[in-house]
C-alpha cells in the first residue's frame, strides 16, 4: 500500500484546487485534510521555464525572481486562463 492509500485508509482527505497565489499547499490536522494548488503548481513551473527558454543566458536567481514577480502580478482570471490554456494542450 503506497502513502497515499495509507493516509486515505486513516480517514484523511486529500483536496485539489486552488487555495492561494502564495500556497502550495496546507495541512490541517485538525480536519485531517490536505489540500494541493495544482493550479499554482503549474503555472508556477511553466512560467519559471517559460523564462529559461527565453532567456537562456539568465542565472537561475534571475529566473526565480522573474517568476515571482510575474506572479504576483497576476489575476485571478490570468491564472485560470494559463493553467487552463496549459492542460489543455497537454
Amino acid at each position: 500500500m503506497n502513502i497515499y492509500d495509507k493516509l486515505k485508509k486513516e480517514g484523511w482527505t486529500i483536496e485539489v484546487g486552488w487555495i492561494g497565489r502564495n500556497t502550495f499547499g496546507d495541512c490541517s490536522h485538525d480536519r485531517e485534510r490536505i489540500r494541493i494548488n495544482v493550479q499554482l503548481l503549474v503555472v508556477e513551473t511553466f512560467l519559471h521555464e517559460w523564462y529559461h527558454a527565453r532567456n537562456e543566458d539568465w542565472s537561475e536567481a534571475k529566473v526565480e525572481k522573474a517568476t515571482y514577480k510575474r506572479l504576483q502580478h497576476m489575476t485571478i482570471s490570468e491564472f485560470e486562463e494559463l493553467y487552463e490554456a496549459i492542460i489543455m494542450d497537454t
